[in-house]
């Protein structure tokens, strides 16, 4: 029996609105993987975002990336939100980063905190939309652990990973998300070893109340 393409594991509310947008952008990061033999998460913020907003669609919702917004900064001025998703009940503004994570640390580099602060203010700068309770504000955060060139590391070894990179989210308050990676027992026909290093994405999301 073929072993399954991607491994995947989910935190936060299982009930959360956003929870089959989700699970429909993890379906579409493997679709794309084993349509076009290589990983969407390991080239750009934006590649990853484009795929969320698919996930939306797929979800009988809209998306769009890079909305005009105005920022509350006590002034007119705009800018652009990355992500913005909406059903028929409510709406997601997203500020989003990408961080390179080396899979032996077991802290964010600076680098990456400083990421995350950004992502966390950008989100809070939009307008509050707290005061019509249909719209809610997030900062989220792709992290991509890469591996040893020259390591041979197991399912266990990512899995564990991945669960660390996990908790360093949650305790920034990133209670909500998704990970996967790839299986390196899937029978598939693409050469693994040309981006064995960074084998999958963890997606977390954090409420800016």
């Amino acid at each position: 029996m073929a072993s399954e393409l991607a491994i995947r594991r989910n935190w936060g509310r299982g009930n959360h609105a956003l929870r089959p947008v989700l699970d429909t952008w993890s379906d579409l990061v493997t679709g794309y993987l084993d349509s076009e033999w290589e990983t969407p998460f390991n080239h750009t913020e934006a590649a990853n975002n484009s795929l969320l907003c698919a996930a939306a669609y797929k979800n009988d919702w809209v998306g769009i990336c890079e909305l005009v917004v105005a920022r509350d900064k006590g002034t007119n001025s705009v800018g652009r939100c990355d992500v913005y998703l909406s059903n028929e009940s409510k709406g997601f503004l997203i500020e989003t980063k990408q961080l390179w994570h080396a899979s032996s640390s077991k802290n964010f580099t600076k680098e990456n905190l400083g990421k995350l602060k950004q992502a966390e203010k950008q989100a809070k700068d939009l307008p509050d939309y707290r005061k019509d309770q249909d719209y809610r504000r997030f900062a989220g955060a792709y992290v991509i652990p890469a591996f040893s060139k020259t390591a041979d590391f197991s399912v266990d070894d990512i899995t564990d990973c991945f669960t660390r990179c996990t908790d360093l989210l949650n305790a920034r308050g990133y209670g909500l998300g998704t990970w996967l990676f790839i299986n390196p027992a899937a029978d598939i026909n693409v050469d693994l070893g040309s981006y064995r290093r960074r084998p999958g994405v963890i997606f977390g999301l954090k409420e800016i109340l």
